[in-house]
């Protein structure tokens, strides 16, 4: 369990560094199918102040 914990921080980390076309699709997707999309653009815009090309990822879903 702490492997796979120890793991997904990694990852986790190594994604804020590696910050790719990927990693925000992969983000913007999960967060719409925990919120659904219009509550996921509001959450992701009030968040980070996310710029057009993010908001248009999340809108393409």
């Amino acid at each position: 369990m702490l492997n796979a914990s120890t793991s997904f921080w990694n990852f986790l980390i190594a994604g804020t560094y590696v910050y790719n076309q990927l990693n925000v699709t992969l983000v913007c997707t999960l967060a719409i199918q925990k919120f659904g999309r219009v509550e996921a653009i509001r959450r992701f815009a009030e968040y980070r102040g996310y710029d057009c090309a993010h908001m248009h990822v999340l809108q393409s879903q």
